[in-house]
């Protein structure tokens, strides 16, 4: 009987003897926060603080972080939801030792109660790194269209820090409209209710590799134009608005006239209103002036809060966009604008100011 026990004692110890460092995971609390300010910093603000509050009651930012293994496989996550963009996701994740890819993002939604109701963007894909997309729903938006995005390597171990900061950054940039003299305007007598700003090509959103680098889904068909922004031409006055794009280059934008019997004229044909081609880049900004009494176009990347005046003076401020009333229709899905070729019969001297 001793010599069974002695036997089995034996053969306890060299199973656990066997058992090596490796075989033993260690896990441990994590802390990753994630920051948000540097999302619309970069930008001009052609009003103070637009695109830094929520002008709705259920919009929150929504800030989360996916943390992907070596084999690139979702291994934790968090999410949080606020009213400003001067904040932090402080997320304390069950980590064990090896190496990870950190992937940070921010959106704006709408909330119902403590569920989200409304998306402007969306994940597929979200359990496999290679897999993920950030995908554009098409909707209008202005300043809840911001997407913010980060990605930073991670290795857990021996006297490793505790925690990492990432400072999320804008995946976008802003292009302005902005219309000098834009209401009570005829062409071939029929009046103008709408400038708009058109580009030739639009994105679907984002796509990520094995390596959590992203490269941008565009979206592009022959003949079509997509509706940048939109200007109220019904009165008279300076208004401008934005809208938030993806980074795309050789995108040629333009203004087209909305007429109020449904049919527009593209207006880069004229002398002195040509489009141009941009290449936009995240977290610049682009101002498109179309001044109507000096019938000129002018297109300016935006580095100080002079490129948002006045081409022709410093000292004129551009006025308020009646935001109320164009930002109802945030959630509306933008259309495609099919763009019909035609030969121009009018000359630039047929735009007129009406009587």
């Amino acid at each position: 009987m001793k010599k069974y026990i002695s036997l089995m004692a034996i053969a306890i110890v060299a199973i656990f003897a066997s058992c090596s460092n490796d075989d033993i995971t260690i896990t441990t609390s994590y802390t990753i926060n994630v920051n948000a300010s540097g999302v619309v910093s970069p930008f001009i603000e052609a009003s103070a603080g637009e695109l830094e509050k929520f002008t709705d009651a259920d919009e929150r930012l929504r800030i989360r972080v996916l943390v992907y293994n070596s084999n690139g496989e979702l291994t934790a996550q968090e999410t949080g939801y606020y009213t400003n963009y001067n904040t932090q996701l402080k997320a304390s994740l069950a980590l064990s030792t090896g190496n990870y890819t950190v992937i940070g993002i921010s959106d704006v939604v709408l909330m119902n109660g403590s569920s989200v109701d409304f998306e402007f963007w969306t994940i597929s894909g979200m359990s496999k790194l290679s897999e993920l997309q950030i995908l554009d729903q098409g909707y209008v938006g202005y300043e809840a269209r911001i997407l913010g995005i980060a990605k930073y390597s991670l290795t857990i171990g021996d006297n490793q820090s505790s925690s990492l900061n990432v400072d999320l950054q804008p995946a976008g940039a802003l292009v302005y409209g902005i219309v000098w003299h834009a209401g009570n305007w005829t062409i071939g007598g029929v009046a103008v209710n709408t400038w708009r700003l058109n580009g030739n090509k639009s994105t679907e959103g984002l796509s990520f590799d094995a390596s959590g680098n992203y490269s941008i889904l565009e979206r592009y068909e022959a003949d079509t134009r997509y509706r940048l922004v939109d200007i109220d031409a019904t009165e008279d006055g300076n208004f401008y608005y934005y809208n938030y794009i993806l980074p795309m280059n050789n995108l040629y934008v333009n203004f087209r006239a909305v007429k109020e019997d449904g049919t527009y004229t593209d207006i880069d044909d004229y002398d002195g209103l040509e489009g141009v081609t941009l290449n936009i880049q995240a977290g610049e900004e682009y101002a498109c002036h179309l001044d109507m009494y000096g019938s000129k176009t002018y297109y300016k990347r935006v580095t100080s809060e002079s490129d948002l005046n006045y081409p022709g003076s410093a000292s004129s401020r551009i006025a308020s966009a009646r935001a109320s009333a164009m930002k109802q229709n945030k959630t509306a899905k933008m259309p495609k604008e099919i763009f019909n070729q035609f030969t121009h019969e009018l000359r630039a001297s047929d735009i007129k100011a009406q009587k």
